[in-house]
C-alpha cells in the first residue's frame, strides 16, 4: 500500500511542478495514471518545428506510445495492405512499428532496455517476428507467454505480425529466417519422424548431426520421392500451426472474432508447396536449442496437467489453440530427450514453497515426516543434535549420489514433507561415471589452468606456513576477513577491498588476536573501516561486506563458555593440525559462533585457500553446476527466482545455509570424492587430483574467467603493498585491468596492445572506463554489446578499434607503478613493471585475475 501511495504522490507532485497534467492508462499494466505536462499529440501530428522520422520525431513517437494506444485505423484491412506493400526494411522507419516493438519488448522483458533508442526497438521487433514466424518452437512458446497479455500488447503483436512480411525480402531478412528455421527442433524432429528413410537406414543407431546432414543431402540431390512428399506434408503441418498462432494473436487483439480452421487448412496447402524447399535447408539443431525445447516440453506437461485438474468453466472465443500447442511442445520435448539422459520428476505446484526453496526447485516426496531431522537453522540447543543426525544420515545413506531416488530418500529422512529440494542431477552423474568428470576437466583451457596453477601455488605457500609452525592467529583472522569480503561479490571487488583495508585494519586485528576486541570495537570498525576504500576502487562495491567483517571479528574474539581459548585460537589450532579435516573445522566454526555473517559457503572457501583441498564450496556457480544437468538451461537457480509480488530472491542458496547446508555439502563431498582421482588419471594429471582442485577448475570453466586469488600472497607476506588482482572476466569493459596496492597508493595497471603498460589512479580509471563505453569515443560501434561474447577479451573482438583504445589509455594515464600521481597527470609508463612478482617467494609469472575458487 505504501508503495502505491508513494507512486501516486510522486505523480501528483510532478504534475503540480509541471503546472499541467493529463490522465492516461498505461498500455502494459492497465493502471490509470497522471502524467505531467501536456498530453502527447494524436498519432501523425508533431509539435511545431519537429520533423517526422527525425531523431526528435522518433523519440516523440516512442514517448507518445507510452500514453496513447496504437490508433484503430492501423488495423483496417486497407491500412494493413498499404503497410505490407511498403518495401522490406521500411519497418525501421515506421513509428508505429517501433512503438509496437517497444510495447512488446517492455512486456516480454520488463525492466530491461532503458537506454534503447527507436531503431533498437524497431530491430528488436524485426528479430522477434522473424523468430516467431520461422521457428515453430519460438512461436508456440511465445504464444503461450502472450496469452495473458493486456489488449494493447496483443494489438502491438498483431500489428508486427501482420506487417512484418513487407514487399520483397532483404538479404538480412532471409538470413534471419534461415537461421530460425535451421535452429528449429520442430523442423528436424518432424523430419526424423515423417518416414523419410530414417526408420530403415538409422534403425538402432543414434541420429547424429552428420548423419542427418548426409540424409538431407540425398533428399536435395535426388528427384522427388516419398521423402519429398513427406517434406511437403510436414510443411503443411507447420503452415497450419503458423496460421493458428497468427489467428490466436488476432483473436486476443480483438480484431478477429474466432479461430477459422478453414483458413488454417488453406495455409497448410501453401506450406506443402514450400515444404520440400524449406526442408532442404533445415540443418540439425544445436544442442542448446534441443535443451530449450526439452525444458519447454516439461513446462507444457505441467500446464496440461494443470488444465486437466481444473474442473472450472473456461470461457474462450472460438477454439482455444493453447492445448494443441502445448501437446506439440510436450511431444517434441519427449522426442528430443534420449531415454537414458534425463530423469523427470513430479514438480511442485506454483504456489508451494518448502525448505526455503521455490516451487521450481521442489519435487514430490512421499509426505512422511523426517525420521532423522536436520533443522533449517541453528539455535543454542540444537547444534550437536544436528551434527549427530547428519552422521546418522551418512551412515544410513552412505552413497546418496548413487541415484536421484537415493538422494531423495536421504532428504525425506532429514527434511520430511510432501515436497523436497530437487536432487543435484549433475553431481549424481559425476558420482556414477568418472568419464563425465574427465570430460568436464578437458574443457579447462591453458589460460584457465594457468590461473588455477598460480592459485594453488599461493594455497600451497599458506599450507606450508601452517605446516612449518610459523603461521600465527593473525594470518587465520586475515583469511576469514578475506573470505567474508567475497559474499555476493566478484573476486576483483573482494580482493581489491582486502588490499584497501588490510593496512588500516592492523590495530583492530591485534585486538582480535589477544581477545580484547569488544562490541564497541565492532561498531567502530563498521563506522570507520569503510573510509579505507578509496573512491574508484573496485572494493568500494563491497562496502557492506567490509562493514559486516566487524561482527565476524567479534565472534572470533569471543571465549566460549567452558573454554580458555578464543574462537580464533581454537580454529587456528585446528588449521595448523594437518590431521584435522575441513569437515571438522567447518562444524567447529558453526558450533562456536552465532550470527557471524558467514555460513557454510564462505567457511569452506576459507578452508580451501588455507590449504584444505578436501572441500567443496557450494556457491552460486558450483551450485548451478552440480544441480543443472541441462534441465534448467543455464538459468540462475542459485538465487534467480523471485517470490511472486516481492523482490525476495529464491533458489538453491536456501538449502546451503545452516545445518542443512552442512548436510548437503558433506553428502556432495563424500559422494564425489571417490571419482575425482579416477577423473584426473583419465586426463593425465593424477598429481593434481583433489576435491578442492576439481571445485576450482570446474568453477573457472563454468564462470569463464581466469582466477588465481593473487591477494593470498599478501596474506602470506602480511602486507598489502605489491598486492594485485586482475579482472579476469572477458565480457566486461574492465577486463584486464589490474588493481595494485602500490607503496605510494592504489593504482590500476592497463596493458596496451603492444605490451606496454600505463597506470591510472582509481578515480582516473573510472573516468577512462566511462569514456571507452561510449560509441562516440570511436572504440566500439554503436550497437556494441560487451556481454555478447566471453570466449575472448572484448577488446580483441574484430569490431573494436584497438588503436583508439590504446590512445585513450595513454591519454588517461596519470600515475606511476607505485601509485604516485604524475605531475602532468598524463603519459604512459613503458618501462618494465617493477611491481611484478619477481621479488616474491615463488616464481609464478603473470598473476591472473579475479576469481572464485
Amino acid at each position: 500500500m505504501s508503495d502505491d501511495f508513494t507512486k501516486l504522490f510522486m505523480e501528483s507532485q510532478n504534475a503540480k511542478i509541471a503546472g499541467q497534467s493529463f490522465i492516461y492508462r498505461h498500455p502494459i499494466t492497465g493502471e490509470t495514471k497522471e502524467g505531467a505536462g501536456e498530453a502527447p499529440l494524436p498519432w501523425g501530428e508533431y509539435p511545431p518545428g519537429m520533423e517526422p522520422q527525425s531523431s526528435e520525431g522518433d523519440a516523440y513517437d516512442l514517448n507518445r506510445g507510452l500514453f496513447r494506444p496504437l490508433p484503430d485505423s492501423l488495423f483496417r484491412p486497407n491500412a494493413l495492405s498499404e503497410t505490407k506493400a511498403q518495401p522490406e526494411g521500411s519497418q525501421i522507419d515506421d513509428p508505429y512499428w517501433a512503438t509496437a516493438s517497444k510495447i512488446l519488448h517492455d512486456y516480454m522483458k520488463p525492466g530491461e532496455g532503458a537506454d534503447m533508442a527507436s531503431d533498437d526497438y524497431a530491430n528488436y521487433g524485426v528479430r522477434f517476428i522473424s523468430s516467431f514466424e520461422n521457428n515453430l518452437g519460438a512461436m508456440a512458446v511465445n504464444t503461450v507467454k502472450l496469452s495473458g497479455a493486456p489488449t494493447p500488447v496483443h494489438k502491438a503483436m498483431y500489428y508486427l505480425l501482420e506487417t512484418g512480411d513487407r514487399d520483397g525480402i532483404t538479404a538480412s531478412g532471409f538470413g534471419r529466417a534461415a537461421l530460425n528455421m535451421a535452429t528449429d527442433p520442430f523442423n528436424w524432429v518432424g523430419l526424423a519422424t515423417f518416414g523419410i528413410g530414417t526408420a530403415g537406414k538409422m534403425a538402432g543407431q543414434k541420429l547424429t548431426k552428420m548423419a542427418f546432414k548426409d540424409l538431407l543431402k540425398e533428399i536435395v540431390i535426388s528427384k522427388p520421392t516419398k521423402a519429398s512428399v513427406a517434406l511437403g506434408a510436414e510443411g503443411a503441418v507447420f503452415a497450419a500451426a503458423d496460421d493458428l498462432a497468427r489467428q490466436n494473436v488476432a483473436v486476443e487483439a480483438g480484431v478477429q472474432d474466432e479461430i477459422d480452421p478453414t483458413r488454417a487448412a488453406i495455409s497448410g496447402v501453401t506450406g506443402a508447396v514450400l515444404g520440400e524447399r524449406l526442408g532442404a535447408g533445415g540443418g540439425a539443431a544445436i544442442e542448446a536449442v534441443r535443451r530449450g525445447v526439452v525444458k519447454a516440453g516439461q513446462a507444457a506437461d505441467a500446464r496440461i496437467a494443470e488444465r486437466a485438474a481444473d474442473t472450472g468453466v473456461t470461457l474462450t472465443a472460438g477454439a482455444d489453440p493453447t492445448d494443441a500447442i502445448d501437446q506439440v511442445i510436450s511431444a517434441t520435448g519427449k522426442l528430443l530427450t534420449p531415454k537414458n539422459e534425463r530423469q523427470t520428476f513430479t514438480m511442485a505446484p506454483e504456489n508451494v514453497r518448502a525448505h526455503k526453496s521455490p516451487p521450481q526447485l521442489l519435487v514430490a516426496g512421499n509426505g512422511e515426516k523426517a525420521t532423522i531431522p536436520v533443522t533449517q537453522a541453528y539455535n543454542a540447543n540444537n547444534k550437536q543434535i544436528n551434527f549427530a543426525n547428519i552422521d546418522a544420515l551418512t551412515e544410513q545413506h552412505p552413497n546418496p549420489l548413487s541415484s536421484a531416488e537415493e538422494w531423495l530418500s536421504m532428504e525425506q529422512a532429514a527434511l520430511g514433507g510432501e515436497y523436497l529440494p530437487h536432487p543435484p542431477m549433475q553431481a549424481i552423474k559425476y558420482a556414477q561415471d568418472p568419464n563425465l568428470m574427465a570430460e568436464k576437466l578437458r574443457k579447462l583451457t591453458p589460460e584457465l589452468k594457468a590461473g588455477v596453477d598460480e592459485g594453488f601455488a599461493y594455497v600451497d605457500q599458506i599450507r606450508q606456513i601452517y605446516k612449518g609452525g610459523s603461521a600465527d592467529p593473525k594470518m587465520t583472522a586475515d583469511l576469514f576477513v578475506w573470505g567474508i569480503l567475497s559474499r555476493g561479490a566478484g573476486p576483483t571487488q573482494q580482493e581489491a577491498a582486502f588490499l584497501d583495508i588490510m593496512q588500516d585494519a592492523q590495530p583492530m586485528m591485534a585486538k582480535v588476536v589477544d581477545g580484547t576486541f569488544t562490541a564497541d570495537d565492532a561498531a567502530s570498525w563498521t563506522a570507520n573501516m569503510k573510509k579505507s576504500l578509496p573512491e574508484g576502487s573496485p572494493g568500494k562495491q563491497v562496502t557492506m561486506n567490509v562493514n559486516a567483517a566487524g561482527a565476524l571479528l567479534r565472534e572470533l574474539a569471543k571465549v566460549p563458555e567452558g573454554s580458555n581459548q578464543t574462537v580464533l585460537e581454537t580454529l587456528h589450532g585446528m588449521l595448523a593440525d594437518e590431521n584435522v579435516t575441513a569437515k571438522m573445522i567447518r562444524r567447529k566454526f558453526m558450533e562456536l559462533t552465532d550470527s557471524a555473517g558467514i555460513d557454510n559457503k564462505v567457511v569452506s572457501f576459507v578452508l580451501l585457500v588455507a590449504g584444505r583441498d578436501d572441500v567443496l564450496v557450494m556457491d552460486r556457480i558450483q551450485g548451478r553446476h552440480l544441480w543443472d544437468d541441462g534441465r534448467f538451461d543455464g538459468f540462475n537457480i542459485y538465487d534467480g527466482y523471485y517470490k511472486e509480488g516481492t523482490t525476495v530472491q529464491e533458489g538453491l542458496h536456501g538449502i546451503f545455509r545452516g545445518p542443512r547446508g552442512v548436510l548437503f555439502t558433506e553428502m556432495l563431498e563424500n559422494g564425489m570424492r571417490p571419482n575425482v582421482q579416477k577423473a584426473y588419471e583419465m586426463v593425465g594429471r593424477p598429481q593434481d587430483a583433489s576435491l578442492g582442485r576439481f571445485h576450482w577448475e570446474t568453477w573457472v570453466i563454468e564462470g569463464e574467467q581466469v582466477v588465481s586469488h593473487s591477494t593470498l600472497d599478501s596474506i602470506a607476506k602480511n602486507t598489502p603493498v605489491g598486492g594485485r588482482v586482475t579482472e579476469g572476466k572477458t565480457d566486461e569493459f574492465a577486463s584486464g585491468l589490474t588493481y595494485i596496492r602500490g607503496s605510494k597508493g592504489p593504482v590500476q595497471e592497463y596493458t596496451l596492445s603492444n605490451g606496454d603498460k600505463v597506470y591510472m589512479d582509481p578515480v582516473q580509471t573510472k573516468k577512462f572506463l566511462k569514456f571507452i563505453k561510449s560509441a562516440k569515443a570511436g572504440i566500439i560501434p554503436q550497437d556494441f554489446k560487451v556481454t555478447e561474447r566471453a570466449d575472448i577479451p572484448w577488446y580483441e573482438r574484430p569490431e573494436v578499434n584497438r588503436e583508439n583504445l590504446d590512445r585513450a589509455a595513454r591519454d588517461y594515464a596519470n600515475a606511476t607503478p607505485d601509485g604516485a600521481i604524475l605531475p602532468s597527470s598524463k603519459g604512459a609508463n613503458k618501462s618494465a613493471d617493477t611491481t611484478r612478482r619477481g621479488s616474491r617467494k615463488r616464481g609464478v609469472d603473470n598473476p591472473a585475475s579475479n576469481g572464485g575458487g
